[in-house]
């Protein structure tokens, strides 16, 4: 009988050998296919050649952006790349949150600057109506009539700081503004400056006297990103370059050339299993048992051009799934809300989003669809 039983067992291990080199030969097969599929349609879209062609134009340009912001910012990196992040989204805004005084007004204002934008600071305070930010009418003696003037919303660079400060009313007026581009008075509808970027900062530390953005209003936002303070040689050069920091920045790329770097960011091509690996991130937190609720579908749609946006600035002309993990923390984290037993345990919303996006893996397919 043992006879039979050692002769089955090695019958069994050599089935399992070979069953195992047959789902390694599928699975190369499969990424072969995917590989081959995906330089046969950039071969074959020229548009796509041409953005690239552009964007190895314009590699030099942006590196010296780089440079120059370094030369007025120390120890914000990791800021001013996410802020690079934003300006290649078109129609997306950044939610900043940390304590006062850690340069996120000289950096927004450099960065204006470098890029040869208007720029506007808007100290948001609970007494502030509407018409502060949007407009105001002055009366004319000579002619007998009020006359429109534009407020501090008409600029191309906006930043609205401490946010959380002032009334709904004030919030909702800024919100329109970002969602449509566009203030409304009355019948007529007045155009704001393209491009038109709004970087909202929040205090955390201060809660008396302020009003918390409602969750669908902080969801129209592209990122939140969270500062933290430098450290110690980071703070020493700080002092260094504010005592000799005499120079303004200078203008290194148009409005126009902004708009073709947008373009060329949007030409990025992603698979199917790439989309299909962001959808199932979003859709993981919903069905968390530490989160009320999950992120919105807006949240796929920004993790999708947020991961074009780093592949970009990494001279790639494909997404992979490590850009989206790369930007789902900014993306996600403003869009969900803890669970009191998550709270309970002094668990962080950072936290519980890296335990979902741990389990979440890639999965290929022998077809896939480039776009």
């Amino acid at each position: 009988m043992w006879i039979i039983a050692v002769v089955l067992l090695i019958i069994a291990m050599l089935l399992w050998v070979v069953f195992r080199r047959d789902l390694q030969d599928q699975k190369k097969i499969a990424t072969n296919d995917f590989i081959q599929q995906m330089t046969t349609s950039r071969k074959k879209d020229t548009l796509f050649d041409q953005g690239l062609q552009k964007l190895h134009i314009q590699q030099p340009k942006f590196q010296e952006m780089r440079q120059e912001m370094r030369k007025h910012i120390v120890g914000l990196d990791a800021f001013i790349h996410s802020l690079f992040v934003w300006l290649l989204v078109p129609w997306g805004h950044i939610l900043v949150e940390w304590v006062p005084w850690l340069a996120k007004t000289k950096t927004i204002s450099t960065l204006s600057k470098v890029l040869d934008l208007e720029f506007k600071r808007i100290q948001f305070t609970p007494d502030m109506l509407p018409w502060d930010i949007l407009w105001v009418d002055v009366f004319s003696r000579d002619k007998k009539e009020f006359t429109f003037m534009e407020g501090p919303i008409f600029s191309q660079v906006i930043l609205a700081d401490e946010i959380n400060r002032t009334t709904p009313k004030v919030q909702s007026a800024l919100l329109e503004a970002m969602e449509e581009k566009q203030v409304t008075i009355g019948h007529v509808s007045y155009p704001l400056p393209l491009p038109f970027f709004v970087l909202a900062t929040q205090n955390p530390l201060e809660q008396e006297g302020t009003y918390p953005l409602p969750e669908a209003q902080v969801d129209r936002f592209f990122m939140k990103v969270l500062l933290s303070y430098p450290n110690h040689q980071d703070e020493e050069l700080m002092l260094q370059l504010i005592e000799h920091d005499l120079k303004q920045p200078q203008a290194l790329l148009s409005t126009s050339e902004l708009t073709q770097l947008q373009q060329s960011v949007a030409q990025v091509t992603i698979s199917n299993e790439v989309k299909s690996y962001i959808v199932r991130c979003v859709d993981a937190t919903r069905s968390s048992p530490l989160l009320s609720y999950g992120a919105s579908p807006r949240a796929s749609l920004f993790l999708m051009y947020g991961a074009k946006a780093v592949a970009w600035l990494q001279w790639r002309n494909y997404v992979m799934h490590t850009d989206v993990q790369m930007i789902a923390l900014p993306v996600i984290r403003h869009r969900v809300v803890l669970q009191y037993t998550a709270i309970s345990q002094w668990l962080l919303v950072d936290d519980v989003l890296v335990n979902i996006l741990k389990k979440i893996t890639l999965q290929w397919s022998s077809s896939s669809d480039i776009s």
